[in-house]
């Protein structure tokens, strides 16, 4: 995983599939802070001239190449996520966060699939499968852009891991004795959001 620099007016899917990867929107609406915003373009290979604070719209985070507004952010009170496949001012340079694979939490309802297949990702339900400790779970959705509001423990029905939004038992793993496996194509629960493991395909032998 790292940050690429790309070309003025170009997306960030173009960008990251240049060097066979994706872009993670998540990583790319969470640079919100002058420090972040610094340590990520340095990271790229870019020094950023100044700092000119944080924008929302599509192609953000971004360089101007202007001295006094040089590096933008992505504007943290937003409810837009930052965009893979638009860049709304053609002489902006888009920051883009460029990943193997991810985690992604999903619409309510929502299959890991869809979720997946939206960022041109398949689902890995081996991975989906695995994640039974409180530990791993609030990380894993951590990495996805969520804060859990608490453990909730492990289910292993179509769906999880997910979760609930629920303030006394909102996300949950998948449960480590089931001889089930996570579902990639089926989400009992309309009202609960799946957290889904996004890679790139795979072969996979079976039984």
């Amino acid at each position: 995983e790292f940050w690429r620099k790309g070309d003025p007016g170009s997306t960030c899917s173009a960008t990251c599939n240049a060097v066979g990867r994706t872009c993670d929107p998540i990583m790319q609406t969470s640079l919100n802070s002058e420090v972040e915003v610094l340590a990520a373009f340095s990271s790229a290979g870019y020094v950023c001239k100044s700092y000119g604070g944080t924008r929302d719209y599509a192609g953000a985070p971004f360089s101007t190449g202007r001295t006094s507004d040089d590096c933008f952010g992505f504007t943290p009170t937003s409810s837009r996520e930052s965009s893979c496949d638009s860049n709304l001012v053609a002489v902006h340079t888009p920051l883009c966060r460029c990943v193997q694979e991810f985690w992604r939490k999903g619409d309510p309802g929502s299959t890991c699939s869809a979720t997946c297949n939206a960022v041109g990702r398949t689902c890995d339900p081996i991975m989906q499968t695995s994640l039974n400790s409180e530990v791993e779970v609030l990380a894993a959705f951590s990495s996805a852009g969520y804060v859990c509001k608490s453990y909730g423990g492990t289910r292993d029905y179509a769906g999880a891991p997910f979760s609930t939004g629920r303030t006394s038992d909102d996300c949950f793993g998948f449960t480590p004795t089931s001889s089930r496996e996570s579902s990639c194509d089926s989400n009992l629960v309309a009202v609960h959001t799946p957290l889904c493991r996004c890679v790139q395909e795979f072969w996979r032998k079976g039984d």
